[in-house]
């Protein structure tokens, strides 16, 4: 099943693969997301931060150590929207690292180009890791005075860093996968698309992230987001957005009730979709009084 792209979710797609193609290796500085029973996580303070500074706002779900019994103030980790996940690694920020049974099924459904893409990285990897050790060697052994040392093949597969699988299968195992999975654009958009994220709702988050919002879940709202003009810590929410199938028959009471709703809280009902070109246009309903 192969997930419907707008216009403008393929070329941010086509320009995260040249961005990922930058990253040779495991970015320490990209945000490592964890995939924990299909929602993203940030478990990291530092990933928290970098988040925030690319205006992905999230929802802090964990308890608090001191006060445990409690609801009204969370902490670490921060849950992350499903389209806030997929900005962040169409845009090269960040990459998901999966939990164990998530691998699993993800193995299961790889296809034979994509086992061997994963396996010609592992290879690259292992390729250059190769010469960085036997860079190593070079120059110790010139500090020892030795001059066009001769290079011991043994001793450098055994200084290696790298685990090897233990079983005849040509996949590589969990603790390698995690490592090779990450340079490969096609099973982190495998990844994305496992998730079920809509493409209609990403393009409109992806639109107005573009916009200079900030988006955050509406679910309080009875929306899909609500968006707010800057950082939510110093502006209240102007919009809330509800992503609509262009040709999609909305209902009358639908109208009336979100309308009526956005007035009561001072904002703007939004509906955003994809016309017939795959363009994002949005649509404002406002409660006006009568007489």
């Amino acid at each position: 099943m192969t997930w419907p792209q707008p216009a403008a979710y393929m070329t941010h797609t086509k320009a995260s693969g040249a961005l990922f193609a930058k990253h040779k290796h495991i970015d320490q500085a990209l945000i490592h997301i964890s995939l924990v029973a299909g929602k993203p996580l940030l478990f990291s303070l530092d990933d928290i931060k970098k988040a925030r500074e690319l205006g992905i706002v999230g929802t802090l779900v964990g308890t608090l150590p001191a006060a445990p019994q409690q609801n009204l103030f969370q902490g670490v980790p921060l849950q992350l929207m499903l389209e806030e996940c997929a900005w962040l690694i169409h845009h090269g920020h960040a990459f998901i690292v999966p939990d164990k049974q998530f691998i699993k099924d993800l193995l299961a459904s790889l296809t034979d180009d994509e086992i061997a893409e994963m396996e010609a990285l592992r290879q690259q990897q292992l390729d250059q890791e190769r010469k960085i050790k036997a860079k190593e060697y070079q120059q110790k052994m010139v500090k020892r005075g030795v001059v066009n040392p001769k290079q011991n093949d043994a001793l450098l597969e055994q200084a290696l860093p790298v685990t090897i699988p233990d079983t005849a299968s040509h996949l590589p195992n969990h603790a390698l996968l995690e490592r090779v999975y990450s340079n490969s654009t096609s099973t982190q958009e495998r990844i994305i698309r496992q998730l079920g994220i809509s493409s209609l709702s990403y393009a409109v988050f992806d639109t107005l992230k573009s916009r200079g919002y900030f988006l955050a879940s509406g679910l309080r709202f009875g929306t899909h987001f609500i968006a707010y003009p800057g950082d939510p810590l110093r502006f209240h929410a102007h919009l809330i957005v509800n992503p609509i199938d262009y040709d999609e028959d909305i209902g009358l009471m639908n109208v009336v009730g979100g309308g009526r709703l956005a007035t009561g809280v001072k904002k703007l009902l939004t509906i955003g979709s994809t016309d017939d070109e795959e363009e994002v246009k949005f649509f404002s309903i406002e409660w006006a009084g009568f007489g």
